[in-house]
């Protein structure tokens, strides 16, 4: 099985205009091939204090993955966003199944510790991004961001990816 290496990020911003300079940077370094996998979103703080999506991009080999990647990084760190950016993007048993299985890999593989504190940088911050690379190292997933007042970025975990989300959607369609 192939592994590949998972990249999750969060950035503050002092300003949306700086979140959408740092988002640009990524669209720009994707359409360049540099970036094959990757999910991004710009998040801002609601007039009601919650967070909302204000942009967002994904690119994988399926847009369904992509989809999937960015719903799950949500999930985990913005739950009530996460759902809601999910529910017209997993459509089906298999969709949910393969978030499910992103999901899963977060949370087993990323300490704790680092969730709860991106999850209180983007409640904390006016304008904050969120981005899930695959196969990138952590270095350069961090250099994107330059804009912001402060990043986590987690190490990169390994994830058999194709493996996980091929068990996930079987076992879904064997409930069926």
């Amino acid at each position: 099985m192939i592994e590949h290496r998972v990249v999750l990020a969060v950035a503050a911003y002092a300003s949306a205009a700086a979140a959408e300079h740092d988002f640009d940077t990524v669209r720009r370094r994707r359409d360049s091939g540099a970036l094959r996998h990757v999910a991004i979103a710009v998040l801002h703080k609601g007039s009601n204090g919650a967070l909302d999506i204000y942009r967002s991009d994904r690119a994988a080999a399926s847009m369904a993955l992509g989809g999937a990647l960015l719903g799950a990084a949500l999930a985990v760190l913005a739950a009530p966003l996460g759902i809601s950016y999910l529910q017209p993007v997993a459509t089906t048993p298999a969709g949910w199944a393969q978030v499910t299985a992103l999901v899963e890999h977060l949370w087993q593989n990323v300490p704790q510790e680092n969730l709860h504190q991106m999850s209180n940088l983007l409640e904390s911050s006016p304008a904050g991004l969120i981005l899930v690379a695959v196969d990138q190292t952590t270095e350069d997933t961090g250099a994107l961001l330059s804009k912001a007042r402060q990043t986590i970025v987690t190490q990169s975990t390994t994830a058999e990816l194709g493996a996980d989300i091929t068990r996930a959607v079987d076992d879904a369609n064997a409930r069926r």
